[in-house]
């Protein structure tokens, strides 16, 4: 394994080629980012040696320290999209010199341009870029958690309302 440094630029340039192979879906990409926030919040785990990650240790720490400002299941769905992450990433980081290079074509619909993958400097300035959406947990019950998705990150409260009475509507 590397004795690289973990930063969540990295993690996040991680998730977004895994999304650009299709590896996983824009959901999942999006919790992953999300459960990272989520934890950084409370475990600073930048700059840390890629070998000394020891996730269970720090899912402990951010559910000690999450406890009682965050309910208990959306603790739990964060340290499990956390640890899923990270598992693919220090997986792809163990095995950095063998991992290959994706060479997909995707066409620019505005110029109708075939060219290779985006390349990483591409990448980071995609990533410098807000998101324009995101997915939000609910625990809604002891064994359900629902999920708004596609909700922009600038959410007004007029449209908060709108949800609302659409969710509202379906219960009546």
């Amino acid at each position: 394994m590397t004795d690289k440094l973990f930063t969540q630029s990295d993690y996040n340039i991680f998730i977004a080629e895994q999304f650009t192979a299709k590896q996983i879906s824009k959901s999942l990409a999006s919790n992953l980012k999300t459960a990272m926030k989520s934890i950084v919040k409370y475990v600073f785990i930048d700059d840390m040696g890629i070998n000394d990650i020891n996730i269970k240790e720090i899912i402990g720490r951010y559910k000690d320290l999450a406890k009682g400002k965050m309910t208990d299941n959306t603790i739990a769905f964060y340290s499990v999209k956390f640890s899923k992450g990270m598992k693919l990433y220090l997986e792809y980081c163990k095995n950095a010199d063998k991992n290959i290079k994706v060479k997909k074509k995707t066409i620019d619909k505005s110029k109708q341009i075939v060219m290779e993958s985006v390349v990483p400097t591409q990448l980071i300035e995609v990533m410098k870029q807000p998101a324009k959406t995101c997915v939000f947990p609910i625990p809604l019950r002891p064994n359900l958690i629902v999920e708004l998705s596609n909700l922009p990150h600038d959410l007004t409260a007029k449209e908060a309302a709108k949800i609302c009475a659409v969710v509202k509507a379906l219960s009546e």
